[in-house]
């Protein structure tokens, strides 16, 4: 089934299209975005892969009931007393790509350290329960007992033969997008497990209804060219007179593999462009706004049309597992919000998705008891619990590109605590401090990431201050080469339980 969606987060390098897109907003008619990992740094190994036996549920009083997941790890860099950099897995599946290019990659070198990545329940190929039954087969996903997840492996990892060099190591947890959300989120909760946390274009601010991400949509498209937005306005308009008089045929022809709402679908693809605003040899906003201002390509419906087709293939993918989709549409119907609806500053995208019918598209899937009131309750607490744009923590650095829609619900203005920074970047999109270093960067992205290769190196060396907890960890063993942490008696079945 062809899905469509606006993502939450990647990390991409223009030139090979390096986009790990991965988090689908809750919308009606979805896409699966193009899922490709970072490319590899020269001379870097490929990351080994293990499983970890980690406890199903940290919150029932039952720790004898485990389940494997997925995690990778790179020595390629570290040395004894060197860090250990922690990447927290999201709403994809973790490869060993993403521990083998990258920023971090550059800082992991600098630094000595020790590359951990934790693959996120219920996403690629770790499940903490069988898949038979929704919601009830998700009711362990959410956001507490993700960090539970990260804090047992950190509290235990180091037990592992082969890990025992980490004891003792200090811990930066590092994320973008949710992941940076999970990053920021556990040095608060965990603050004796990890030291500091980079956390790269977080929206840390759960929401039920978004527009603000459709009025820096309109602003990028505005300001990148004259006359670009006033086009899709015009072509948007267009759509919707022929969807008024039901000649859908004349847009099946200009629109191609369009699922459901031409409108929308479009527009989505428009966002996600924004969102994704690499700088390479040119900017896919640019090269999407001199479609829409060439008359030489028709009238504005026609160059809305010529966009889609030149557009489409590049940034979505038909492989992407379902289960990613159903999984991230049920944390935003329990814990997030994320409704992106039409602004009315902006006026953008002209299709309105009002509460009631999110909910009734998106939610109800999922059961009668999801309803409107649930996904309030859920944001009302994520947002108590984590303290929303003024959180409760020390030592993190926020990042976020200023012309990223996501920005709007992350931390772009001075934020209380000990050593927390902020770091704005002007131009620029989604996460793309996480790319590699290129000679096309801006100077503001260049100086974005030399303040936080700074921060870092000070968490990494400074003396002092809190590091690894010193409680006493579970029993180990392991089994064809996965690491199996016992429940005190050793019991715990070994098997996969999926």
């Amino acid at each position: 089934m062809k899905k469509f969606s606006k993502c939450l987060c990647f990390w991409s390098c223009w030139t090979t299209l390096l986009l790990a897109i991965v988090t689908v907003s809750a919308q009606d008619v979805h896409s699966k975005l193009r899922l490709l990992p970072p490319q590899a740094s020269p001379g870097i190994r490929t990351p080994k892969r293990r499983w970890f036996s980690q406890v199903k549920d940290h919150f029932s009083g039952d720790n004898k009931t485990i389940w494997h997941q997925k995690f990778f790890y790179s020595d390629d860099f570290f040395k004894p007393g060197g860090p250990v950099f922690l990447y927290v897995g999201g709403e994809f599946e973790l490869s060993s790509s993403f521990l083998s290019g990258g920023h971090i990659i550059e800082m992991a070198a600098e630094n000595n350290a020790f590359l951990l990545g934790l693959e996120h329940r219920y996403y690629g190929e770790s499940f903490p329960t069988a898949i038979k039954n929704i919601p009830k087969s998700l009711a362990l996903l959410n956001v507490d007992q993700a960090l539970a997840d990260l804090a047992y492996f950190v509290e235990n990892v180091a037990e592992l033969e082969e890990f025992r060099l980490l004891s003792g190591a200090r811990w930066i947890a590092i994320g973008c997008s949710y992941p940076g959300m999970l990053a920021a989120w556990l040095r608060a909760k965990y603050p004796h497990l990890v030291y500091a946390a980079v956390a790269s274009s977080a929206p840390v601010l759960a929401k039920t209804e978004f527009p603000e991400y459709e009025d820096v949509v309109a602003r990028v498209l505005r300001d990148s060219k004259p006359g670009c937005l006033e086009s899709i306005q015009k072509a948007s308009h267009a759509v919707r007179e022929f969807q008024a008089s039901d000649n859908s045929t004349y847009l099946d022809e200009l629109f191609p593999d369009v699922l459901n709402d031409v409108l929308k679908e479009v527009n989505d693809m428009i966002s996600t462009i924004v969102q994704i605003n690499i700088l390479r040899t040119l900017r896919p906003v640019e090269l999407a706004c001199s479609i829409m201002t060439n008359d030489e390509l028709g009238s504005p419906l026609e160059r809305y049309s010529t966009l889609w087709k030149r557009f489409k293939r590049r940034y979505f993918d038909e492989s992407l597992n379902d289960l990613v989709y159903i999984a991230w549409r049920y944390q935003t119907c329990t814990e997030f919000g994320y409704n992106i609806v039409t602004s009315s500053i902006s006026k953008y995208p002209y299709h309105v998705k009002k509460l009631d019918k999110w909910i009734s598209d998106e939610c109800s899937i999922f059961g009668p008891g999801f309803d409107s009131k649930r996904v309030e309750q859920g944001v009302a607490a994520i947002n108590a619990q984590y303290g929303g744009k003024q959180p409760n923590v020390s030592r993190v650095v926020y990042t976020n590109g200023a012309d990223d829609p996501w920005s709007a619900l992350g931390i772009t203005s001075e934020v209380p605590g000990e050593d927390n920074h902020v770091i704005v970047i002007a131009g620029e999109p989604h996460c793309v401090d996480f790319l590699p270093s290129s000679g096309r960067d801006s100077p503001a992205l260049r100086a974005a990431r030399r303040r936080i290769r700074s921060l870092v190196k000070k968490w990494a060396t400074q003396r002092g201050g809190d590091n690894l907890t010193t409680k006493k960890p579970t029993k180990i063993r392991t089994k064809e080469g996965s690491i199996v942490f016992t429940a005190i008696d050793e019991a715990t079945k070994l098997d996969p339980i999926f």
